[in-house]
């Protein structure tokens, strides 16, 4: 029979941002926290500690509302991280493998565990659902839990079920059953919309809707309502989709005693290399990070760490890198073994190659060639030298293209503007004096310095852009920006700071 843990994290995201010391417990951290989320002109709570919440918090209200219920001092506000939480919740999924082995992340704040046949393990589910509380206790995270035979019982138990049942109490199928007609019509995980007409028709808890016939349920109420029903009791099958745990890629060569020659070990680690781009091809991954690690005699041992700016397995372009620095690595009194570790792969599209021209294996192709540049580039100048340029979400000229390291992947471009900007914007913009007919007319002439005078023929703008008011500081000054032409030919961006009356030359097109 199948046997379902749901773990619930009412204040996960409390907990992953309330800082912890070896001392915790003799620490005196205060006594409320809140996690808030910026929602326009708002900032709204989205979880909160217990304290917080026997004091009136509750998620959903405003971070005003919920200062005024709680005393002045000893509140402690953290912003809400979608993505640092769900990373966390996957590691804790991971880490949950050493006690059962499925388990599937329930995003936002769960955990669904299959413990089918675990309990002879542990002597039965009592102890199997104490070692678990044992084992979040310790990583000071508050949860409730609840096993049932079905992953909906289960999760709707964890969440809604009061009193909540106690961990060495597993509960017989006819109490699990009784349990769930009592639980409000929330605990099927139905969307609000189908919450509100349950309401309007008087069905207020998981009972209520049992008792109505089945042919009138989709009709009335949607097909995903009967769907959830049937998954809670066990008439409709329900997948647990698990995090898979990936052992990391590792090919070692251990020598029969140790070497100072340099030549044998340029021939083991090539052979290893072969060994693990054939595997990545196996697996159809290639590797955005290798580790090569030298286990040396009179020496702690050496790590060789390579990052791709795109990922790689192809063995000639790993050794063009592995190579030189293996020359440059002091080899003590002597080398014992060789071992490589790919610790981050991606999988690749697989491609096929054919007689005839590929769109696709050409683009794959010209990737690749440019990871390999850029790989020699950063090898060879070092990573502060190196840059990739994308854009940001900024209206400022200055603001809306940021620098990054080049082996990063390129994040997506961000359209900030269809307005006509140049191609070279100058940071900070050049200070330059000129003319013009009235102090609101066209530009006639302009001077950039003492041998650089230049007489405007054509003038388009103003365009006004303002500030950043939730970065700039309070003397940012909003400017008028000017397309204009020299009689060269030549397009230039000028601006005025209208505070100052201050004119720069902020670019100009090439």
């Amino acid at each position: 029979m199948q046997r379902v843990i749901s773990i619930w994290l009412p204040t996960w995201s409390v907990d992953l941002n309330r800082r912890r010391s070896p001392n915790a417990a003799h620490d005196t951290p205060p006594e409320f926290h809140l996690v808030v989320r910026t929602a326009g002109p708002r900032r709204i709570v989205t979880t909160c500690c217990q304290g917080a919440a026997a004091a009136g918090v509750h998620s959903g209200l405003t971070l005003a509302d919920a200062r005024a219920r709680l005393p002045r001092e000893g509140v402690t506000i953290h912003d809400d991280d979608p993505a640092r939480r769900n990373r966390a919740l996957q590691a804790l999924a991971r880490w949950m493998h050493r006690l059962v082995p499925v388990v599937a992340p329930d995003p936002p704040d769960g955990l669904l565990l299959d413990a089918s046949g675990c309990e002879r393990l542990y002597h039965g589910e009592s102890q199997l659902l104490i070692r678990l509380n044992t084992a979040l206790r310790r990583l000071r995270i508050h949860a409730r839990i609840a096993i049932a035979s079905t992953p909906g019982a289960a999760w709707a138990l964890a969440r809604y079920a009061d009193p909540i049942p106690h961990a060495d109490t597993p509960l017989e199928p006819e109490e699990e059953c009784r349990r769930l007609r009592t639980l409000p019509i929330e605990a099927l995980r139905l969307e609000d919309e189908a919450v509100a007409r349950l309401r309007e028709v008087g069905i207020e808890q998981i009972g209520d809707l049992m008792r109505l016939p089945r042919r009138t349920i989709p009709s009335r109420f949607g097909e995903h309502t009967l769907l959830r029903l049937d998954q809670a009791v066990g008439h409709a099958f329900e997948l647990i989709d698990p995090i898979r745990h990936e052992d990391p890629i590792r090919v070692e060569r251990i020598f029969s005693g140790p070497t100072t020659r340099i030549d044998a070990i340029h021939l083991a680690t090539r052979e290893l290399i072969d060994t693990i781009t054939g595997e990545l091809r196996h697996l159809e991954r290639a590797a955005s990070l290798i580790a090569i690690t030298l286990k040396r005699v009179g020496a702690p041992q050496a790590t060789l760490t390579f990052a791709f700016s795109h990922p790689c397995r192809d063995a000639r372009q790993m050794w063009s890198r592995i190579e030189p620095c293996l020359e440059r690595t002091c080899l003590g009194d002597g080398v014992e073994g060789v071992r490589i570790d790919a610790p981050r792969t991606q999988r690749i599209e697989h491609t096929q190659f054919t007689r005839w021209e590929s769109p696709r294996a050409e683009h794959a192709e010209n990737m690749r060639r440019i990871g390999a540049m850029v790989d020699t580039l950063v090898d060879r100048l070092g990573t502060r030298c190196v840059f990739r340029v994308t854009s940001r979400a900024s209206h400022i000229p200055e603001s809306a293209f940021v620098a990054c390291d080049a082996r990063q992947s390129a994040p997506a471009a961000t359209a900030v503007t269809t307005a006509d900007r140049p191609s070279i914007i100058f940071d900070p913009p050049r200070p330059i004096r000129l003319m013009v007919v009235t102090p609101d007319g066209p530009v006639i002439h302009l001077r950039v310095s003492q041998s650089d005078e230049r007489r405007i023929i054509t003038t388009i703008g103003p365009e006004r852009i303002g500030p950043e008011w939730w970065h700039s500081t309070p003397d940012a000054s909003p400017r008028d920006f000017f397309k204009v032409q020299d009689e060269s030919g030549q397009w230039l961006w000028l601006s005025r700071e209208l505070n100052t009356n201050r004119w720069y030359l902020a670019g100009e097109w090439t």
